[in-house]
């Protein structure tokens, strides 16, 4: 028989151990966004569906070990609260029901995507607002569903590397016009999932073909690519998270040589990798730089370098463990579907068929949801012909198939890609032809895997060869 939480939940400390032993389980094995935990309660008084609960110690006059609705005039209903979360049905006073502790609730109505959501000073509501016996229940990740908080803080919903992002940056790449590069900046709010120019964040110089890497909290850095005169550089600009404010940083640049069309991927905490691209026009390299992001250093790391050289390779990582570097050109137009994994723990990388393209491709975008997937999306084959494909990789296997649901609704190559953690990834700009450029922007979601056309994501100007990245993600 299980045990029945309800009647043991007035010793708080053992109800505190199980449900967050319980939580622990669930955060090390499995998406966040997809993990979900009902426990059984008893109304102590009654309960509409989707109100905000927390089971009762006996403060306050209450019964112990029964549910009753959040109210932020009282911290004993709010700030001091216990195992709160939401009814899933509506519950009559002394019987029994279920409240969500941990998943997605469906059903709500005038969310702000991306806002935390306190309980609030009517009882069981919610308020966007903090109010002063802050409880934090959840984060909305639509305008209708909210990520379940039951510890009352925002870093318990998350598990490493799927703490919500609040931008995400695309910078430099071709506009198509009197100059090759540009240094053009656009910040994309995930909380509204609006894209617009943010000229504190443009790069020091012009560049196209540039990668970037993310630390998640402080730094993001863009490295490589080709400037305006068409020379392959080393060079590294640094942006401040906490500004946005985008500056060069010498310490950053590239070790190995000059170089462009390169991968790019982080491991979430301590390091950053820039493997493979061209170092001029046709001359492809294999070599890797590693970037320590506690000194913002680059320097060339042997045990990191491709099995192949090439370049215009698509990189993903699972923000813990592995990162893969697949497809890409390996001489003049010459795509391959084969993969390379780095494991993030020793640094090197080899070979690693599971994880081969459904298709031999390269230049497209790229997305992680830091947890349980990654896609490749669009690129180039060998005809230099754009495409919809996308692939899907399950990191717990490292094996990579054609997924439909994701393909891109337009053909398109050379996009810039970023993730705003555990929910949605977007795909940005590009070009879907000979001379046609594109600021069409495009979101998945990570619970469904879909893909669909985001106009409000829509690039200020469109262009293609962008770098790209986002704080709070890999």
């Amino acid at each position: 028989m299980g045990t029945n939480y309800t009647d043991i939940a007035t010793v708080e400390p053992l109800v505190s151990a199980i449900i967050n032993d319980r939580l622990d389980e669930l955060d090390a094995n499995a998406n966040p966004s997809a993990a979900t935990l009902d426990i059984p309660i008893v109304a102590g008084e009654a309960l509409a569906i989707r109100e905000a609960v927390y089971i009762s110690t006996g403060a306050g006059g209450k019964t112990a070990g029964r549910a009753y609705r959040t109210d932020a005039d009282d911290a004993n209903q709010s700030s001091t609260s216990f195992a709160r979360g939401f009814a899933t049905s509506a519950i009559a006073s002394g019987s029994t029901g279920a409240a969500r502790i941990l998943g997605v609730l469906s059903g709500f109505t005038g969310l702000t995507a991306g806002a935390p959501q306190f309980a609030s000073a009517t009882a069981g509501a919610l308020t966007e607002s903090e109010p002063g016996n802050s409880l934090l229940m959840g984060l909305a990740i639509s305008t209708t569903e909210i990520m379940v908080n039951s510890r009352g803080d925002q870093g318990a919903v998350y598990a490493t590397g799927d703490l919500p992002s609040e931008f995400g940056y695309i910078l430099g790449g071709n506009t198509g016009g009197g100059s090759f590069a540009v240094v053009t900046a656009d910040r994309i709010t995930f909380s509204t999932t609006v894209t617009a120019a943010n000229t504190d964040s443009d790069l020091s110089e012009a560049k196209l073909g540039a990668r970037g890497v993310s630390d998640l909290t402080t730094y993001g850095y863009v490295a490589g690519g080709q400037d305006t005169g068409l020379n392959f550089t080393v060079t590294a600009d640094r942006i401040t998270f906490s500004t946005g404010v985008t500056a060069a940083n010498t310490d950053s640049d590239l070790a190995t040589s000059i170089k462009a069309y390169l991968g790019s991927l982080s491991d979430g905490s301590t390091y950053g990798y820039f493997a493979g691209g061209s170092t001029s026009l046709f001359v492809l390299t294999d070599t890797a730089d590693r970037i320590t992001f506690s000194t913002g250093v680059t320097a060339a790391n042997t045990d990191s370098d491709l099995v192949t050289a090439k370049s215009q390779l698509f990189s993903v990582s699972d923000g813990s463990t592995y990162g893969y570097f697949a497809g890409g050109d390996t001489n003049s137009a010459n795509y391959e579907a084969l993969a390379d994994r780095i494991t993030f723990s020793t640094g090197v990388t080899a070979a690693n068929t599971d994880s081969a393209l459904s298709v031999a491709r390269g230049w497209g975008g790229e997305l992680s949801d830091s947890s349980t997937y990654g896609y490749f999306l669009g690129g180039l084959t060998d005809s230099s012909t754009e495409v919809v494909t996308a692939d899907r990789i399950t990191f717990s296997t490292g094996v990579t198939a054609a997924n439909t649901d994701s393909d891109l609704s337009v053909a398109a190559a050379s996009q810039a890609s970023l993730s705003s953690g555990a929910f949605y990834g977007y795909i940005l700009g590009g070009s879907t032809g000979a001379a046609v450029l594109i600021a069409d922007a495009y979101q998945l979601s990570f619970s469904t895997g879909v893909t669909a056309a985001n106009t409000d994501s829509d690039l200020s100007i469109a262009r293609y060869g962008p770098a790209s990245l986002a704080e709070g993600s890999v």
